[in-house]
């Protein structure tokens, strides 16, 4: 059976052997641990022998309590003075907590079992009590609905009060998934308050919404604590708001100021609007990571141009990764460190902007064009004599297709003479002078009229073109 009966064995608080490896936690003695039938009174080591109702409050002292595969329908309150430890032990990790966990001056360690309810750290009101601290070692919190409030798996509730030690979240590990937030601040996986701080050094947060506001996955207010995101994985998670641009942001981190991160996976998120990967109104830094596959662009600086220095992009190390600038003050990316000879940064432009540098070294540091790629039509990247990578017009060389070409990877409708060439037939009737020759490169469906007021041939070099609603008008010379 997946639940141990009356001879339940002692383990570790963590629910592990030895030879399990439990990122940031060191395995002790064995706990010998009492059976109850009921939600504990008192301090102390326990395991659950069967499924129980009701709201508990902690009691005061440290208390261990091995779910052993039970569940626990109601919520869960860690006050000043209290410590709970909770672990499940069972073969298929079935405990449970169908409701909330609300740490308000307590600390809880979560190292096995699920909660379903969400974590909320700190209170508001008069009641907030200082130093409430949540450590996720293992487990998953997963499934809540916050409503019209922010934080679906995770909520920590900021203050600006001075006196009080604001809550803390530390994730070592487990998971925090399919969480969804109505309120406008967001965050669908976890919502990081004034003052509050979030380290993260593993596990996952995965297939969280923000149905209302910004930040599918994560959440960081402007004036949070420390925040530290490393060794993690963010991915499948949504910011879904529609309507009011200043919501749908940031699928994956949401950052009212600046995000570092370092060694992780950011893929597959979304966004409505821009930052389906990370947006951040800060100084942006990615070290050893992978961002990438998600929509409205990978990396976004949504900050305001010279509010303060460096509030863009800073990379180092093996890099795989979107950035995208509407304006050309968004660049140059700053390469602070050698980057590995894998990486690959896509660089993207607003068209008529000029961006002039797209990347420039830190001191010491070499740059190569191959680590850049553009992600704007008709350029390539090259490095310049200032040692700075620049996106350059490409001199177009089609492959065997015969309308995408071999270096940019643009794909072409049409083109004037030999070399100059264009993504929409109406274009290049656009930019025809009296006397040329525009040669169909593939089947067209017209996307804009074309209109000729000079002598124009038009080859249609075997393609076809549909004109749908569109049309050609020709006026006399």
């Amino acid at each position: 059976s997946a639940v141990q009966g009356a001879s339940h064995a002692s383990h570790c608080v963590c629910g592990k052997d030895s030879s399990t490896t439990v990122n940031g936690h060191e395995h002790d003695t064995d706990t010998a641990m009492a059976e109850t039938a009921s939600l504990p009174g008192t301090a102390g080591s326990y395991y659950l022998t069967q499924s129980v109702s009701g709201n508990w409050t902690v009691p005061t002292g440290e208390v261990n309590l091995c779910l052993n595969g039970q569940t626990i329908n109601g919520k869960i309150t860690v006050g000043s003075g209290a410590t709970l430890t909770l672990t499940d032990c069972s073969s298929d990790n079935s405990g449970k907590i169908q409701g909330e966990v609300l740490v308000n001056g307590g600390k809880f360690e979560l190292y096995s079992g699920t909660i379903t309810g969400g974590v909320q750290v700190g209170k508001k009101g008069a009641d907030y009590q200082t130093g409430s601290s949540f450590t996720m070692y293992g487990g998953a919190i997963t499934g809540n609905k916050a409503g019209s409030s922010a934080g679906g798996g995770v909520f920590l509730i900021g203050t600006t009060n001075s006196n009080v030690t604001a809550p803390s979240f530390t994730m070592h590990g487990g998971t925090i998934s399919n969480n969804t937030a109505g309120a406008s601040d967001g965050g669908g996986g976890v919502y990081v308050g004034e003052t509050c701080s979030f380290t993260m050094d593993g596990g996952t947060i995965t297939g969280n919404k923000a149905t209302a506001g910004n930040g599918g996955g994560i959440y960081i207010h402007f004036n949070a604590g420390n925040v530290s995101i490393s060794n993690a994985t963010i991915t499948g998670n949504k910011a879904s708001a529609t309507g009011n641009t200043s919501y749908g942001h940031g699928g994956g981190i949401y950052s009212q100021r600046g995000v570092t991160v370092k060694n992780v996976t950011i893929t597959g998120n979304n966004s409505t609007y821009e930052g389906g990967g990370i947006y951040g109104k800060g100084a942006i830094t990615l070290t050893d990571a992978t961002v990438t596959d998600n929509n409205r662009y990978d990396v976004y600086y949504g900050g305001v141009e010279g509010t303060t220095s460096n509030s863009k992009l800073t990379v180092s190390g093996s890099v795989k990764a979107g950035y995208y600038a509407n304006f050309d003050w968004k660049l140059p990316i700053l390469v602070s460190g050698a980057l590995s000879e894998d990486s690959v940064i896509r660089v993207g432009v607003r068209e008529g902007i000029n961006p002039g540098a797209i990347a420039e070294p830190a001191s010491g540091v070499t740059l190569s064009a191959e680590n850049f790629k553009a992600d704007a039509a008709d350029s390539v990247t090259s490095l310049g004599e200032d040692g700075k990578v620049y996106l350059s017009l490409c001199e177009h060389e089609m492959d065997d297709t015969g309308y995408t070409c071999k270096k940019c990877h643009t794909q072409f409708d049409a083109r004037i003479g030999e070399s100059a060439y264009y993504q929409t037939l109406a274009k290049a009737f656009q930019n025809a002078q009296d006397g040329s020759t525009i040669t169909l490169m593939r089947d067209v469906k017209l996307n804009g009229s074309c209109s000729a007021s000079n002598i124009i041939t038009l080859d249609l070099h075997g393609k076809t073109i549909t004109s749908g609603d569109k049309f050609f008008n020709v006026n006399n010379k």
